[in-house]
């Protein structure tokens, strides 16, 4: 289990190869799941239909991308334009942050902007960050940022990616602290929020 009680919130980013990586790794999520966000690197008029197959495959409510929205247990977000999303601490809880600033690390949305978002809230929240499949190095610096705040982090290994860039370009940083199969990073996720009790090894 994370350090200091269950994840609170689970962070993705993915690229290339990211819509199947993801809908295998969300797929059927357990009741009680920390709610989801996603950067998927995806064109906008794609990213709709994306995000309600996912939801579905999931089993979870599909969020309101909006700043200042309340993140709710069971739900996914997903941004749907070429905006950043991010998270922070509110008055009630982590909230959804969206932002139309420039590129970061050459992406709008950006996985560096959700993990950095993240990382300057971990004082505050709980944090399970995945980095999948993808071209480039977006969320590399995020996801060491992350862990050097304390979140669990992990990231795809070459064998199961689709373009193995971005998870290369974070164990390359030293921001990985297990590497795995979309399975294991499944198994992982559900017991850094508290919803499996072991570590136990996938095949």
């Amino acid at each position: 289990m994370a350090q200091g009680g269950p994840a609170q919130v689970i962070v993705i980013g993915a690229s290339t190869g990211g819509p199947d990586a993801l809908t295998e790794l969300l797929r059927a999520m357990p009741a009680g799941s920390p709610p989801v966000v996603v950067v998927q690197h995806i064109a906008p008029p794609l990213a709709r239909s994306f995000a309600e197959r996912l939801a579905r495959n999931s089993g979870m409510r599909l969020g309101e991308i909006k700043s200042g929205v309340l993140l709710q247990p069971g739900t996914i977000y997903l941004s749907l334009d070429a905006q950043h999303i991010g998270v922070r601490k509110g008055i009630s809880g982590p909230i959804i942050v969206v932002d139309d600033g420039p590129p970061v690390s050459g992406h709008r949305p950006s996985v560096d902007f959700l993990f950095q978002s993240a990382a300057k809230s971990m004082g505050d929240m709980r944090i399970f960050a995945a980095l999948l499949t993808g071209m480039g190095r977006d969320g590399a610096g995020g996801l060491k940022s992350l862990l050097d705040s304390g979140a669990f982090t992990v990231a795809q290994d070459e064998a199961s990616c689709a373009v193995y860039g971005m998870p290369k370009e974070a164990v390359r940083a030293g921001a990985v602290r297990l590497s795995g199969s979309i399975p294991e990073i499944r198994q992982w996720m559900e017991y850094a929020a508290g919803l499996s009790m072991s570590l136990r090894k996938v095949g």
